[in-house]
């Protein structure tokens, strides 16, 4: 075994007879079954078990994980007596008893400590064990510095004769073993276990503070005992951190080749380490303590590659996969566009609003504004939404009646997200967050670039981090301001300033495949110095044009385009470069910003056809709102009427500008 081991975990819930089923697939639960006397087969009272078992492989091994909250019956069992599917449990199962999982930390491992209570006349441990003696893994313990050893080691092996009253001497009187503080983290009681002693003995160990304890379910030879330390300390073993004394247990179990070996009471580590965060999350929520997973707005693009990296592994559970996969794709349109198609693909057909709105997302990001109004109208039809759920949904919808042109549609539906009662004050200050910067591209589009620059100053000042983001904003929305005569001149060229030097010192080579903060304050520096003539903050911005014209071929190329237009608009880039520019725009379903630049740059003919394409997709995608779902839908489509003429209207940057038509 590699150490992640398959596993089949039963709990009993608090106050109540159901019994949880729990492998790394799936989740379910039934009646608590009654245990019959002389039970010989699983099948007899869990023939659930049967599908529940983590691998079809009928020679695999699997761990099955009895935790404290099942009755003591269900403890004690001898389950490694029993048949599952025709075949004997122990020659597939390892029982975890009392099972809890504790995160086992990687640390140097120290010299397992051995305590002989056998008689030498029987079986001599020394001579059978001396080169794992010689090679300091294993070292011998004295009674009299018994329970110095044991505060002091990881692991003490005991090899004696068991009776039905717990460990014997060689002499044959009872042996007790002290209470050390700190306990060892486990004990290896390797003696027979007669009538259940060790079952008890292991039981009373854990509660004087051991972690783990591993005995014999039966009887079990002194070779055999023998074995079992030499398959445990093998030099294979010991000088690899990165295996779990677990997975080096099974292995050990497995060199026995006997049936009803041994079990373990206690902590164990499910995962292999370097693995266990994200199955651990998935375990903790299975068993109804849930967390705040760590894939949210925060979440860097070296934390999201490393959590995407790690769900498409084999060490991922399927019950992990399903969770992660919605936020991850969420987390993709912002930090790795390439990532998305694979990750819409591994959803598929989940209808939960987590992946509802990552799904939502990854349209918008690509244009298709259709799939996102399909998606919003599903998630909207989920019955008993959280308020999370529910507000999620609505700045979705906000997000696509502003990009859709629709001003007061997307104010009507800011005011519904404001309107959400939330309990959790972290959940509140990020939905305020979210919803400034709605508000902004909002006014934006009503034209009062003025309240537009205000509200993301706003938000710039409440963030927890001042990435640069909202201060592209502050000066895209600033010089568009300017254009419209509404923001004062010396604004916007503070904001420029502020860019331009944020900008020194970045390279490409910092640059991810998401939304690039620098992408946006290129942009918005690019249209400063166009509307402006500003020739210093131009040539900043000119300086990145190869490169911007190299990420034409992205899945969003819109801000790369944005500049690559601006530059030519202040003649700092060739018609060809504008071509691409323009083209790129349509590909990515950008009309109604390539209507509004090829106007700008003269192009009467082509604005004409964008800004009719344009408003013919938005016409058909009113047909995937339902609104019954009280989407907003009638009143819509009356404001896009109104928003038509607009749109034909503008046709230079000033009327643009005062319009809203102008590129967000």
């Amino acid at each position: 075994m590699t150490g992640a081991l398959p596993f089949v975990a039963l709990w009993q819930d608090d106050h109540s007879a159901i019994l949880h089923l729990l492998n790394r697939d799936s989740h379910q639960t039934l009646p608590l079954p009654a245990i019959p006397e002389n039970s010989q087969a699983l099948e007899e009272f869990l023939p659930e078990l049967l599908q529940a078992l983590p691998t079809p492989d009928p020679g695999a091994h699997w761990l099955l994980l009895l935790e404290p909250s099942l009755p003591q019956s269900w403890q004690r069992l001898r389950w490694e007596a029993l048949t599952l599917g025709g075949r004997p449990l122990a020659a597939q199962v390892l029982v975890i008893r009392s099972a809890t999982w504790h995160r086992e930390e990687t640390s140097i491992h120290k010299p397992a400590r051995f305590l002989n209570l056998f008689p030498q006349v029987e079986f001599c441990f020394l001579d059978r064990l001396q080169p794992l003696f010689r090679s300091g893994r294993l070292r011998t313990s004295r009674e009299a510095f018994l329970k110095g050893d044991m505060a002091e080691a990881d692991d003490l092996i005991i090899v004696a004769h068991g009776r039905s009253h717990g460990l014997v001497y060689a002499d044959g009187s009872t042996f007790t073993l002290p209470v050390a503080h700190p306990m060892p983290e486990r004990i290896w009681l390797l003696a027979c276990n007669v009538d259940g002693a060790m079952d008890d003995l292991a039981q009373n160990l854990l509660k004087q503070g051991c972690r783990t304890v591993i005995a014999a379910t039966g009887d079990i030879s002194a070779s055999e005992m023998a074995r079992v330390v030499e398959s445990l300390l093998a030099p294979a073993h010991a000088s690899d951190d990165n295996r779990s004394w677990l997975a080096r247990a099974e292995a050990a179990f497995n060199n026995r080749c006997s049936p009803l070996a041994l079990t373990i009471w206690g902590k164990f580590d499910l995962d292999a380490p370097g693995h266990a965060a994200w199955n651990r999350m998935t375990w903790d929520n299975e068993h109804g303590n849930s967390r705040r997973p760590p894939l949210d707005d925060e979440t860097t693009r070296e934390e999201f590659l490393a959590a995407h990296q790690y769900a498409a592994s084999p060490q991922a559970w399927s019950l992990t996969r399903q969770w992660m996969l919605p936020p991850l794709l969420w987390l993709a349109e912002k930090h790795h566009h390439p990532a998305m198609r694979d990750l819409s693909t591994q959803i598929g057909d989940v209808k939960s609003p987590e992946a509802i709105r990552a799904l939502a997302a990854a349209a918008r990001r690509v244009g298709n504004y259709a799939q996102m109004a399909r998606y919003l109208s599903l998630g909207l039809a989920i019955p008993d939404l959280t308020v999370r759920e529910k507000a999620e949904t609505l700045g979705a919808l906000a997000n696509l009646f502003i990009d859709l042109n629709l001003p007061e549609s997307a104010a009507a539906i800011i005011e519904r997200h404001q309107d959400c009662l939330w309990d959790d004050p972290e959940d509140r200050y990020c939905a305020d967050f979210k919803r400034l910067d709605w508000m902004a591209r909002m006014e934006a589009r009503r034209g009062r670039l003025h309240l537009a620059l205000d509200h993301m100053t706003a938000k710039r000042r409440q963030a927890r981090t001042d990435s640069g983001r909202e201060l592209s904003w502050q000066l895209y929305l600033a010089t568009w301001g300017g254009i419209a005569g509404q923001v004062p001149a010396d604004k916007a060229a503070a904001f420029a300033d502020e860019v331009a030097q944020r900008l020194t010192g970045a390279t490409a080579q910092d640059l991810g495949h998401g939304n690039e903060t620098v992408a946006y304050l290129l942009r918005a520096l690019a249209a400063y110095a166009w509307a402006t003539q500003d020739l210093a903050h131009l040539a900043v911005a000119e300086s990145w044009r190869a490169y911007a014209e190299a990420r034409l071929t992205d899945d969003d190329p819109g801000p790369w385009a944005y500049l690559i237009v601006y530059l030519h608009l202040r003649q700092a880039a060739p018609a060809e470069s504008l071509e691409r520019a323009l083209s790129a725009l349509e590909r990515a379903h950008y009309h109604l910003e390539a209507a509004c630049f090829s106007g700008f740059a003269g192009r009467g003919d082509d604005r004409h056809r964008l800004l009719d394409r344009f408003q013919r997709r938005r016409q058909a995608i009113f047909v995937q709102l339902d609104d019954t779902l009280d989407t907003g839908t009638t009143a819509a489509l009356a404001e896009s009427a109104t928003r038509t003429r607009a749109e034909i209207g503008a046709d230079n940057p000033r009327s643009a500008a005062r319009l809203g038509t102008m590129p967000l």
